[in-house]
């Protein structure tokens, strides 16, 4: 008997869960906008720290200032995909 499926001897990639996690269903939501803030204070406390080491040590300041350039452009690609979502 031939089988036309490629993968038909191998095990399945994934099996469907019944129950992903023990979290409540909107946890997640509630998650996700806590770690968002902590990420937004985290690049304040940057950015302040980096204007604090510019007269001090202008290499420490200059540094932290490329720490911010992740952050940044993460939120920028947020602020993007947001929009685009909202605008279609």
């Amino acid at each position: 008997m031939s089988d036309d499926r490629p993968f038909a001897g191998l095990p399945l990639r994934s099996v469907p869960e019944t129950r992903p996690t023990r979290l409540p269903r909107d946890w997640f939501v509630y998650l996700s906008v806590v770690v968002f803030v902590a990420g937004a204070v985290a690049t304040v406390r940057t950015w302040r720290s980096a204007r604090a080491w510019m007269p001090v040590d202008r290499v420490k300041g200059v540094f932290r200032l490329a720490w911010l350039v992740v952050p940044v452009l993460g939120l920028a690609a947020t602020v993007a995909a947001v929009s685009a979502v909202l605008v279609a």
